[in-house]
């Protein structure tokens, strides 16, 4: 049962198991595996990071707590980034902290991020790191974008010398 429903939602999984053993607790662990290697996830999914930071600072500021703000933010967030964010619930409701759920996904969430989750968990001022780590997601993504485009025109032109040269 728990096999299927994970497969219409699109997760792929390696191992089902029941978190504790002795009780008959239904949550279940799914170790997520996806077809690209984690630096790639983070890469493509950083447009999905940004959104996702950007809806949780505008939920806390507005007094949601923070596993109410994380179900919104799934309800809303794109299928790729669907599995992480359960398990970063997940986690929180656990007992972990935000930074520390996040920290379980090092690969989709970058170091810089979760460190300014965790300073902001503890002065508790979350909703205002969280909105400065939101302009940096962004910024970062424009600057990666320029770059990219400035890179482009000397690699072509570079590829139509070495092409015009040996052909």
């Amino acid at each position: 049962m728990a096999r299927e429903l994970l497969r219409r939602q699109h997760i792929d999984f390696v191992s089902i198991r029941c978190l504790d053993e002795s009780s008959n607790s239904k949550h279940l662990a799914a170790g997520y595996f996806h077809s690209l290697g984690s630096h790639w996830n983070g890469y493509w999914l950083s447009s999905d990071v940004s959104w996702f930071v950007r809806e949780l600072c505008t939920l806390l500021r507005v007094g949601c707590p923070v596993v109410e703000a994380l179900d919104l933010a799934i309800t809303q967030s794109s299928s790729r980034m669907k599995p992480w964010l359960l398990r970063v619930r997940h986690s929180v409701q656990s007992g972990s902290t935000l930074a520390d759920s996040m920290r379980e996904c090092s690969g989709i969430f970058s170091s810089v991020l979760i460190e300014m989750v965790h300073v902001g968990e503890t002065a508790g001022t979350l909703p205002a790191i969280l909105q400065q780590a939101a302009e940096f997601q962004e910024r970062k993504k424009r600057l990666r974008n320029r770059v990219g485009s400035a890179l482009l025109y000397p690699t072509m032109v570079l590829a139509l010398s070495i092409g015009v040269t040996f052909f």
